[in-house]
C-alpha cells in the first residue's frame, strides 16, 4: 500500500469526481482528478477557522451549508472572497500535510460526494507535495526533534534568561497550553492553522520555553545562603587592659588574630617577630590616613578603639582593587572590604536593586 500521494496522483489520469474517505483520518474532495478540499480530523477546518476569526458564528455557517453552499455565504455573510479563499488555503494545507504520508490505511472512493464550499479552488498534488516537504524542512530547521509535535505542551516552570519576546501565537499557546494538550489539539481550540501552531511550539523549544514531556518536575529547592567560613570579629572589641577580658592563646603564626586598624588609619601587616597588636595600647588616629564615615554593620567602640577587619583581601571593585596592605589568601571574602566609603553601601544597593526587579 503507498502512499496517499501517489493514489491521488493516479485518479488524476482517471478524473473521478467524489470524496476519497481516508479511514478516520480525513477526507480528499476531487472534481474531475482534482483537489478541491481536503479535510483532516487533527486540523482545523476552514468552518473553525472563520468562526475563531469572529466572522461568523459555526451555527450560522452550519445553516448556510445546508441552504445555498459558498455562493450563499459569499452573498450574504460577513465574508469577502479573499478572506474565504485564504482560509480554505490554509485549511487544506494543514490537511494535506498530515494525510499525505498516511500509511497502512485503505482509502475508499464515494463518487459524486462533494464539500460544501463546491469547485471553486483546485489544487495540484504535485504542488501539495511540494510545500509539505518545504514546511518539514523549514520546522526541522528550528527545532530537529518531531518529538514537540505530538507531546502535550509544557511551559518551562522558569525563564531561561531575563527575559523573552513572543508572538502573537506563541502567547495564545502558552496561555491556554494545560499540561495535556498537544499542539494539534492547542490550535483547533484556538482557531489557528496546524502548522503555525506547530512553527510556535518549535520555537518555543528552541528557546528552551517548553519543560521537557514526562512528569511535572517539582520546583527546584531555593539555595542555602551561603555564609562566609572566616569568624566574624566581635561588634564591641575590648582592650586587653578591661576587666574580665581573657588574655589571648599562644599558639603557631597561622593561629595569630588578623591585625587590626586604628579607627581612620592604615591597615599594617605585623612580622613573625613584632608583638602582637592587640597586646599594644592603642595608638591615636592618624592624621593623614582616608577619611572614616558611618558603614552600616559596622559598629564603632569608644574613641580610638579598633574596627575589626575583613578576613582575606578585598574582591576585585574599582575602589578597593589597589587598596594597599592587601593580604594574599586562598580564598576569597563573600562580602566587600570595609572601607568606610559610603559609595560601597549605595553600590551594593543599586545592584540588589536592579536583580530583584530583574528576578
Amino acid at each position: 500500500m503507498g502512499t496517499l500521494d501517489t493514489l491521488l496522483a493516479s485518479l488524476a489520469n482517471d478524473r473521478p469526481t467524489g470524496a476519497l474517505r481516508v479511514g478516520r483520518t480525513g477526507t480528499v474532495f476531487l472534481d474531475e482528478g482534482r483537489i478541491t478540499y481536503m479535510e483532516c480530523a487533527q486540523t482545523p477546518g476552514v468552518e473553525r477557522l472563520l468562526a475563531a476569526r469572529g466572522r461568523i458564528p459555526e451555527a450560522e455557517l452550519r445553516r448556510l451549508q445546508a441552504d445555498g453552499g459558498c455562493e450563499r455565504l459569499l452573498a450574504e455573510g460577513p465574508v469577502t472572497l479573499g478572506e474565504l479563499q485564504y482560509c480554505v488555503l490554509g485549511a487544506v494545507l494543514d490537511a494535506a500535510f498530515f494525510l499525505l504520508p498516511a500509511t497502512g490505511t485503505r482509502p475508499k472512493f464515494r463518487p459524486g460526494e462533494r464539500h460544501w464550499l463546491g469547485g471553486r479552488w483546485y489544487f495540484e498534488v504535485s504542488g501539495l507535495v511540494r510545500e509539505c516537504a518545504r514546511r518539514r524542512a523549514h520546522l526541522a530547521r528550528i527545532w530537529p526533534s518531531a518529538d514537540v509535535d505530538t507531546a502535550p505542551v509544557r511551559p518551562a516552570p522558569r525563564l531561561p534568561g531575563q527575559g523573552v519576546t513572543l508572538s502573537a501565537v506563541q502567547w495564545e499557546v502558552v496561555t491556554r497550553a494545560d499540561d495535556e494538550a498537544t499542539p494539534l489539539d492547542l490550535a483547533r481550540r484556538l482557531g489557528r492553522s496546524g502548522y503555525s501552531v506547530l512553527l510556535a511550539v518549535r520555537r518555543l523549544a528552541a528557546a528552551g520555553l517548553l519543560a521537557p514531556a514526562g512528569p511535572t518536575p517539582p520546583p527546584p529547592a531555593e539555595p542555602a545562603p551561603v555564609r562566609p567560613t572566616s569568624p566574624q570579629a566581635p561588634a564591641h572589641p575590648r582592650s586587653p587592659s578591661e576587666p574580665g577580658h581573657p588574655e589571648p592563646a599562644t599558639g603557631g603564626e597561622h593561629d595569630a588574630p588578623l591585625p587590626r586598624r586604628p579607627r581612620g588609619g592604615r591597615r599594617s601587616r605585623p612580622s613573625p617577630q613584632t608583638p602582637d597588636p592587640a597586646d599594644a595600647p592603642p595608638q591615636p588616629p592618624d592624621p593623614a590616613g582616608p577619611p572614616t564615615a558611618p558603614f552600616p554593620g559596622v559598629s564603632s567602640g569608644p574613641p580610638g578603639m579598633p574596627l575589626a577587619a575583613p578576613a582575606g583581601p578585598p574582591p576585585l571593585l574599582p575602589h578597593a582593587a589597589g587598596a594597599a596592605g592587601a593580604q594574599p589568601h586562598a580564598a576569597r571574602p563573600l562580602g566587600p572590604a570595609v572601607t568606610a566609603d559610603p559609595r560601597d553601601l549605595a553600590l551594593l544597593m543599586r545592584l540588589k536593586k536592579a536583580l530583584e526587579e530583574l528576578a
